[in-house]
């Protein structure tokens, strides 16, 4: 593996922030290119901010993000593959919460070279090192090869009707509530849905979520328990 021992200290560390790391390279670089243009070409030097204003914004949505755990919604900005801002702040972030799902997207874009033009690859490579070193791993090889793949996404349910029960035919594999982030049980839990993004809930929970919030914790959507249907599977 390509990280030192003092690295590896440092990525074991669960209050170490990958995301802050990078975004303070980010604005360090911006500012010292904008000064320096600015010497040289007063005014137009300071149209450089722009960009850095910009990264400020997408830095400070992601880190919300991060805050609240809104994994889909950070998966879904690092599957953009723009070479932004966002989707690349969002890929520190994920690699901070040690979202399993992170490394295959990774090791896909690292195979497929989707940021062969900005040289971003290397930095995936060690990326995928530090989650390495955060899921215990000798190697990325290893952690390849003995990481449990995802078997499914983060929705279950999609689109769903608004009606008081929707039936599902079989039983999601390792569904999990939205809130807790605990498997859920269809036979002894009252699970509902999210009738905007189908993710699914303990009754109790959303519930007690939604008095203090009156959005959806995933996609962020206005709701209220009423609008949640009971789902259930079909005997």
């Amino acid at each position: 593996m390509g990280i030192s021992k003092s690295d590896i200290k440092k990525y074991s560390n669960p209050d170490f922030s990958l995301l802050d790391e990078e975004w303070c390279k980010i604005k360090t670089k911006w500012t010292i290119g904008t000064t320096f243009l600015t010497i040289l070409c007063f005014p137009f030097g300071l149209l450089g901010l722009i960009p850095l204003l910009i990264g400020k914004g997408s830095y400070k949505h992601v880190k919300m993000l991060k805050k609240r755990k809104r994994i889909d919604k950070l998966l879904e900005l690092a599957k953009l593959r723009m070479g932004d801002y966002k989707d690349r702040l969002s890929l520190y972030a994920l690699v901070d919460l040690k979202v399993k799902d992170v490394v295959f997207l990774l090791n896909d874009l690292y195979e497929e070279g989707a940021y062969l033009y900005s040289n971003f690859n290397k930095h995936i490579q060690k990326l995928l090192e530090i989650l390495a070193v955060k899921f215990d791993y000798t190697s990325v090889e290893e952690m390849l090869r003995l990481l449990e793949k995802p078997t499914q996404g983060y929705h279950i349910v999609p689109n769903i009707k608004i009606t008081s029960v929707y039936y599902l035919d079989e039983i999601p594999l390792k569904a999990k509530c939205m809130i807790s982030s605990l498997l859920l049980d269809f036979n002894e839990d009252t699970v509902v849905a999210c009738p905007n993004c189908g993710n699914l809930a303990k009754k109790e929970l959303l519930a007690e979520w939604l008095e203090e919030n009156d959005t959806c914790r995933v996609c962020d959507r206005k709701i209220s328990i009423a609008d949640c249907p009971i789902v259930k599977i079909r005997e």
